[in-house]
């Protein structure tokens, strides 16, 4: 990972914002732990952790969070915590100006599958394809590790995954899907 935000931009310090559970605070535990002993080129600056009760924290202390992430000067952070908050963490950014021109936001683990609404994952109204359009400029550019997908020629199980990403997207033809 420390490689690849070498590689992709000059900027070499990152922040953190993480969901109070193990699942997500143990990943930024892992990260930092293989930094030690390495020459590694990232410095993380910042580690947000949200508590979220009963699986949603308040939009203040979200916002506040991010803030002080934007005010550490940072250019890239990741986002690990279930989708419902990622969805609302994203929104709040693009009104900070986080989710523009000049940021990356990497988005760890699963997340992937259900940040935008769709069949597996319906949205908070119960809709199956994004309609929030807030939420769609606000994920746009940002990079996601997305989880196993069958292998290209592995019909019909990779035309079904296609079709999903398709649904999921709310695009026009599988032809989108790669672009």
């Amino acid at each position: 990972f420390s490689g690849y935000i070498h590689q992709l931009t000059p900027w070499r310090k990152i922040a953190w914002i993480s969901e109070e559970a193990d699942l997500f605070t143990m990943t930024h535990d892992a990260f930092r732990a293989r930094q030690v002993g390495q020459d590694d080129p990232i410095e993380i600056v910042a580690h947000e952790v949200f508590v979220a009760g009963d699986g949603v924290a308040t939009d203040l202390d979200l916002e506040l969070r991010l803030q002080a992430i934007k005010d550490t000067g940072v250019r890239i952070f990741i986002i690990n915590c279930y989708a419902a908050n990622a969805r609302r963490l994203f929104k709040i950014a693009k009104r900070l100006g986080m989710t523009s021109e000049g940021y990356q936001i990497f988005v760890g683990g699963g997340v992937a599958d259900c940040i935008l609404a769709n069949p597996v994952c319906p949205g908070p109204d119960g809709s199956t394809q994004e309609t929030d359009e807030d939420l769609k400029e606000a994920v746009h550019g940002a990079l996601f590790t997305l989880p196993w997908a069958p292998p290209r020629g592995e019909e019909p199980r990779y035309d079904e995954f296609l079709d999903k990403m398709v649904n999921r997207l709310g695009l026009s033809s599988r032809s989108e899907v790669n672009s």
